[in-house]
């Protein structure tokens, strides 16, 4: 993951965070179902997906932190 994307979800409201993670979530189900079809190029595009997703739920759980804190 590029420096501009994690910024970009650095900056992102907790509602807009909510709102990727589920989107991510959804992709990373569909790539799993296409890659056990059989219908994958990429078979590494979960595994990018998943630290995607990582970091989208660390920086939505730093700004529940920073609020209560």
């Amino acid at each position: 993951m590029k420096k501009n994307d994690k910024d970009q979800i650095m900056s992102a409201a907790p509602a807009e965070l909510l709102k990727k993670s589920t989107e991510l979530m959804k992709q990373i189900s569909d790539e799993i179902l296409k890659r056990q079809n059989g219908n994958v190029k990429n078979v590494h595009t979960v595994k990018t997906l998943r630290r995607k997703l990582a970091v989208v739920l660390s920086v939505k759980r730093a700004h529940e932190l920073a609020q209560k804190g």
